[in-house]
């Protein structure tokens, strides 16, 4: 399966926390509804300063003929302090791009022609892009088909569905996994009535002594 286009961004990698107790300790006491509310919409804001001021940026360094057609940019990730974007120009043409939102590096690729990423003539997933900022970003496009879920080992990845392309025809969906993470994914997708697999190669290879999907 044919990467379309691919992006090795170096960055530090996304924190991620989660509540543990150990056997035999109490489990910590809920939090009140309003502070968790609160903070919620406090990272909501978070990323969407985040997503507005790296849109700003990337905008501001495109050339003329990458800028969006009608529809606009599609949020892929956002990362700590950083967003990517995927989106299509005016001729049809494949783009993505990342920028931090205050300042740093702004990293931009298009396809050459709208035939390098055409619409496929049997059901299949796409590979569009894979970024490593923080996590590993992927973007996938399905044709003739609609993705179920993605799975790593067994365990399902958070999957998000962006804005289609191709007028409509390509759905194209986003997932992370952790920096430095090797192998396959497992992609189950729904062709009509029934449903089938297929993996997609994450940016590295599977060494066995980093974390794989297998």
């Amino acid at each position: 399966m044919k990467r379309v286009l691919v992006s090795a961004l170096a960055g530090a990698a996304l924190a991620s926390t989660a509540a543990c107790t150990s056997p035999g300790e109490q489990a910590p006491t809920k939090s009140p509804t309003a502070p968790r509310a609160a903070s919620s919409r406090a990272t909501t804001a978070g990323r969407e300063e985040v997503t507005a001021g790296a849109r700003r940026r990337l905008l501001a360094q495109l050339p003329t003929r990458d800028h969006p057609g009608p529809a606009p940019m599609s949020t892929a990730a956002v990362d700590r302090g950083s967003a990517l974007f995927v989106w299509e120009t005016g001729e049809r043409r494949f783009c993505f791009g990342s920028a931090a939102a205050t300042g740093g590096a702004v990293t931009t690729s298009c396809a050459s022609s709208p035939g390098s990423t055409a619409y496929s003539s049997r059901p299949t997933v796409v590979p569009l892009v894979v970024t490593a900022i923080t996590d590993q970003h992927e973007v996938l496009g399905a044709d003739h088909e609609a993705v179920v879920k993605v799975t790593c080992n067994g365990r399902p990845l958070a999957l998000r569905r962006l804005a289609p392309f191709l007028d409509g025809r390509r759905s194209v969906y986003a997932f992370d996994v952790p920096a430095r993470t090797g192998g396959r994914v497992t992609v189950t997708v729904r062709r009509g009535h029934t449903t089938a697999t297929e993996h997609m190669k994450l940016l590295w290879e599977d060494r066995g002594n980093q974390p794989a999907c297998r």
